[in-house]
């Protein structure tokens, strides 16, 4: 995570001392202890944490190391963890993620510094695009689109270089968490921004289209507003027709995208519209892959499971998710995809999920362990593998109708 703070004269670099530095970082919490004890939302609190500085140095505008002698502009480069530096706060208030406010880093210099007396306001408002950016290999741009329902959803969207050869589309649905109508938050609260790195697109002879869209509820909205886990699936998304309608335009506006290999997939509240998109339009996704989805057997019709048997399915989940229990989804669903015999039906469950890493770890100096609902994590650093070795970025990479 990097600060980038503006000086009102020049200084030369060799006055930039790391030691020299110390931040404070105060922001907008969740009582997670209080709501365990209570079984009700607390209001929020204001946590306050020291932050562990990895490096300072003159920079751009945009925190990029800069070889010149002197500048305005000084980077505080710290280090980023399960615990430290998230700017977004969950709440079971609202059953969101939203930018934490107030955030504040409070930075200060030591008296005998080279640099002298440094005031700088710590307040940070993260929804303001000129003071906080999102960094990626390549820019994701943002838009809006209005179905013929008069449903409004936002996205973010990465565009490969057009090179005139086809190219696929990889759409991701976001969790429930990452609804409202800030297109930055699907894209960033389940690390989807990775789809656009090189890891990634490498995997595509030609690149690949990725379109994350956003609902301003959650794709489980089957009309009362509310998530109801044991009646997912027995109704249809509000908004599968706005969201079909959304995908099509974008194909149509982009002539490039090859319509034999769109793939489709999302975590939990995704994962879920992932199999109610593969159900609905089993003709149009070459691939799905859904994780942690929130979805009963008992849920799909028989023309529904008769629609999705030609389409290639990898489904990922850990076996320890209190939020989504496999016993009663995934297990379920696996034991009906099975005996139905899909065409291309495959599972990774892991046993929980912990860093893999080895860049992070608890207190007795193991791989950090994060809720089991989060499989998404071993998605998007692609740790998901078959029996053979195959990833999943490697099986997305192969699907064509």
């Amino acid at each position: 995570m990097k600060t980038v703070i503006e000086l009102d004269k020049n200084i030369t670099a060799d006055k930039i001392n790391k030691e020299d530095f110390s931040m404070i970082e105060r922001k907008e919490a969740f009582d997670w202890e209080k709501f365990e004890k209570e079984g009700k939302a607390p209001d929020h609190i204001i946590s306050e944490n020291p932050r562990t500085i990895e490096d300072v140095y003159l920079s751009d505008e945009n925190g990029e190391k800069t070889t010149d002698k002197e500048g305005k502009y000084i980077t505080i480069q710290t280090k980023a963890t399960p615990n430290e530096g998230n700017p977004l706060i969950f709440s079971m208030n609202t059953s969101l993620n939203t930018w934490c406010d107030p955030f504040e880093q409070e930075i200060k210099i030591k008296e005998e510094s080279k640099i002298g007396k440094l005031d700088v306001e710590a307040s940070i408002d993260l929804r303001d695009d000129e003071k906080m950016s999102i960094p990626s290999p390549d820019e994701f741009t943002y838009g809006e689109f209005t179905a013929s329902d008069g449903k409004k959803l936002t996205y973010a969207d990465y565009k490969p270089e057009a090179k005139g050869e086809k190219k696929p589309l990889v759409i991701w649905l976001h969790g429930a968490g990452e609804g409202g109508n800030d297109p930055r938050l699907p894209i960033i609260g389940n690390m989807a921004v990775n789809y656009a790195k090189e890891e990634f697109q490498s995997k595509f002879e030609d690149d690949a289209y990725v379109l994350a869209p956003q609902t301003p509820t959650f794709w489980m909205d089957t009309g009362n507003g509310k998530v109801d886990l044991e009646s997912v699936g027995a109704e249809n998304s509000i908004y599968i027709k706005s969201l079909k309608e959304l995908i099509d335009k974008y194909v149509a506006d982009n002539p490039d995208i090859d319509t034999n290999r769109i793939l489709v997939g999302g975590c939990s509240n995704g994962g879920f519209m992932t199999y109610d998109l593969i159900s609905t339009y089993p003709d149009f996704f070459a691939a799905a892959f859904p994780v942690c989805p929130p979805y009963e057997a008992k849920n799909f019709t028989d023309e529904e499971i008769v629609n999705m048997k030609n389409v290639p399915i990898w489904m990922i989940y850990a076996k320890n998710d209190t939020t989504v229990d496999p016993k009663i989804h995934e297990y379920t669903v696996n034991e009906v995809f099975e005996k139905t015999g899909f065409k291309d039906y495959r599972q990774t469950v892991f046993d929980d999920v912990h860093d893999l890493s080895g860049n992070y770890k608890d207190e007795e100096g193991k791989s950090y362990q994060y809720n089991g609902h989060w499989s998404w994590i071993y998605v998007h650093n692609n740790d998901v593998k078959s029996d053979d070795g195959t990833t999943l970025f490697d099986w997305l990479a192969k699907q064509s109708r």
